[in-house]
């Protein structure tokens, strides 16, 4: 699975089905700079982004459907980088106004 920022500033994903890639599918949102995604678990896909106001937004994939534009807060100066290290642990590190690292977890 793949994510980018398109040039109308939505969320579009494009995956592969094993034998072929499929079309770009717009996500929505407002997508201010580059998301990043992360698999925990079987059939999950979490994606985080930065989005109105430059706040941490979160969509999901949860096996059947897209769920979400969650807003998370903050305030973000940079894409999101995102890690999991265990089912069911996501940890987000992006760039602060302050230009230091701020680090979000769930788990």
């Amino acid at each position: 699975d793949c994510f980018v920022a398109g040039m109308d500033h939505k969320l579009y994903h494009k995956w592969w089905n094993g034998s072929a890639w499929s079309g770009w599918e717009n996500l929505g949102g407002t997508v201010l700079d580059n998301p990043g995604a992360v698999s925990w678990g079987p059939n999950r896909i979490d994606v985080f982004y930065p989005g109105t106001n430059f706040h941490m937004m979160h969509k999901w994939w949860d096996g059947s459907a897209w769920k979400g534009e969650e807003d998370l807060g903050g305030i973000l100066s940079s894409g999101v980088g995102v890690s999991s290290w265990q089912k069911g642990r996501v940890d987000c590190f992006v760039e602060d106004l302050n230009s230091a690292m701020s680090h979000l977890w769930y788990s």
